[in-house]
């Protein structure tokens, strides 16, 4: 028993160091909050760390979603604020032409650098931002060696995530068509956020970045997505909920922009789910 216990505080040290939001049947204990203070900045929040063990009693298909819904509790204040930013840039583009100059240098940035655009601006800007936000706003600017790690993982993980959505907006644009009509946009919605979202981004993210939190041993992944009913129950289920509810607005208002602005304009909200998450999860000073 007393090694079962001593197991347990191991894993949870080491989930509370990687900056889980620590579930226990879908509730997030207090002890684990009031001990993150090396946590992450909220970037991948939807994506808890260590949470095959933090979330054990997860394992069905109605508690993953509950679990969803958890985290949809913590995390409202940032969620309205990305929709309200989004739509305001939306409205802006199409009824406020004093803004017509600030989307014409983002729209020609991005035909200028290409692929390269989406790997700056998501690896660069939000991966690099995330870890700076997390050790200036949570670890009053101490820079560890963990630190440096996590700065090299989120930018090539960002990176590689923003050259692969350059691709994705363009081959959307490219099948589909542009513009807002219905025969466009639902066919849009649901190639995104059922096809790509969820058989393809969720469940490799969800492997990556559980990968990264078990200190990048694969041994250890196998151990944690398997069996992958219980895996998914736990992980991917509430994830793509909390995604769903997240983005369904957004890309919907997100398509109806030009195909050379979407990408632009998804870094934009991003980079504020950064800034905000890292304040939400900010310890405040004593």
């Amino acid at each position: 028993m007393q090694n079962t216990a001593s197991h347990r505080s191991t894993l949870l040290h080491r989930a509370v160091a990687e900056g889980a939001p620590l579930t226990f049947g879908g509730r997030v204990t207090a002890r684990a909050r009031n001990r993150i203070s090396t946590g992450s900045s909220g970037l991948v929040a939807c994506y808890p760390s260590g949470a095959g063990h933090a979330s054990a009693g997860i394992d069905s298909l109605s508690s993953g979603i509950l679990a969803g819904c958890q985290r949809l509790k913590t995390t409202w204040p940032a969620i309205v604020a990305i929709q309200v930013f989004i739509v305001s840039v939306v409205c802006a583009y199409f009824y406020v032409p004093q803004t017509a100059f600030l989307f014409d240098w983002l729209i020609a940035m991005r035909n200028r650098l290409g692929p390269l655009f989406g790997v700056f601006g998501m690896g660069l800007i939000v991966g690099g931002l995330s870890e700076v936000l997390k050790v200036y706003m949570q670890q009053k600017g101490r820079w560890e060696r963990q630190n440096f790690k996590n700065l090299a993982f989120n930018i090539s993980f960002f990176g590689a995530w923003g050259c692969l959505s350059y691709y994705k907006f363009n081959f959307y644009s490219w099948l589909l068509g542009t513009g807002g009509s219905p025969q466009v946009l639902l066919p849009k919605l649901f190639l995104d956020l059922v096809v790509y979202s969820a058989l393809f981004y969720n469940p490799v993210c969800g492997m990556i970045l559980n990968w990264r939190s078990l200190d990048y041993d694969w041994s250890r992944l196998r151990a944690e997505i398997t069996p992958f009913k219980g895996y998914a129950c736990r992980i991917l289920v509430p994830t793509q909920f909390f995604h769903w509810v997240l983005w369904l607005p957004l890309t919907s208002v997100v398509f109806l922009l030009p195909t050379a602005l979407q990408l632009p304009v998804v870094i934009l909200g991003v980079t504020l789910w950064v800034i905000l998450l890292s304040a939400l999860s900010a310890k405040p000073s004593r």
